[in-house]
C-alpha cells in the first residue's frame, strides 16, 4: 500500500504546500512566544538604603523607620526607568512588526510558488 503523501502523483504538491504552511505558522507562533518571554522582566529593587532598624524602643528609631518607609526614591531613577521601559516597548513593537512582515512575505512567496 502506497502512502498518499509520498507518492509521485499530483497530490504530492498539495501535501508539500500544507506542510510548508504548517511550518510557517509554527515558526510564527514560536517567534511570538519568544517575544512574550522577553517582555517578562524581573522586579526592580528601588531601595537604596538598608531599612533594617534595630528595635531598641527609642523614639529616634521609630521616627527613622517612618522616614525610611515613606521616603521617596530619587526622581532621576524613575526617569531612567521610564526611559528603559519606553525603549523596551518600542523594541517589542518593532519585533512584532518584523514578525508580521516576515510572515506576510513568506505567505506571498509561497502563494506565488504554489500556483
Amino acid at each position: 500500500m502506497k502512502s498518499i503523501i509520498f507518492n509521485n502523483n499530483n497530490n504530492n504538491g498539495y501535501w508539500k504546500k500544507q506542510a510548508m504552511l504548517v511550518n510557517m505558522l509554527a515558526l510564527s507562533i514560536i517567534v511570538l512566544l519568544l517575544m512574550i518571554e522577553q517582555v517578562n522582566t524581573k522586579e526592580v529593587d528601588i531601595s537604596t538604603k538598608d531599612t533594617k532598624i534595630e528595635e531598641e524602643g527609642k523614639l529616634e528609631n521609630l521616627a527613622a523607620a517612618e522616614n525610611l518607609a515613606y521616603r521617596h526614591p530619587d526622581p532621576e531613577y524613575h526617569r531612567k526607568m521610564v526611559k528603559v521601559y519606553v525603549l523596551s516597548i518600542i523594541n517589542q513593537l518593532i519585533m512584532i512588526a518584523m514578525a508580521i512582515g516576515c510572515t506576510y512575505a513568506l505567505y506571498q512567496f509561497f502563494k506565488k510558488s504554489w500556483q
